[in-house]
């Protein structure tokens, strides 16, 4: 049997896991939170798993083509912040009955991912680029660190 050692890691499997942080802006520069979120990628078991168990709880609504409008952004929101694992540590959404900044909670997270409007539709778009890209979660170049 052969041993393959020299097969290159994609991707810090640390940072993967445990999330990076990230500052949202939008082409304004004005800011629409910081969070913190994993690796969006299928080769990583929660993933997939994340994603498995999605498809069987709306599986009726898929089949039936029901899984549109409020509930398709619902659905949505839920798959970002479940895969990503995302959450965040400031947002300025406020809420409207208190005027303070909404705690996170996956339940908030979930509520503000799937609220139709253009600035969260975008956000949702920076979230998926940053979290899915696989550079963002590289860590450090044993190269580079070595030089400094």
């Amino acid at each position: 049997m052969i041993d393959f050692d020299s097969i290159p890691e994609r991707f810090d499997s640390v940072l993967a896991s445990d999330g990076i942080e990230f500052t949202a802006n939008d082409e304004y520069d004005n800011w629409l939170g910081d969070y913190v979120g994993c690796l969006i990628d299928m080769t990583l078991k929660h993933v997939k798993v994340t994603r498995d168990a999605l498809i069987k709880k709306y599986e009726r609504d898929i089949r039936a083509n029901k899984l549109v409008g409020d509930k398709d952004r619902y659905a949505t929101a839920e798959l970002l912040v479940k895969t990503a694992k995302l959450r965040w540590t400031s947002v300025p959404f406020k809420d409207k009955e208190t005027g303070k900044p909404v705690e996170y909670s996956e339940e908030n997270a979930i509520k503000l991912f799937s609220t139709d409007h253009p600035t969260i539709d975008y956000l949702i778009g920076e979230l998926n680029r940053f979290y899915g890209d696989v550079s963002n979660f590289k860590g450090n170049d044993p190269k580079e660190t070595a030089k400094n």
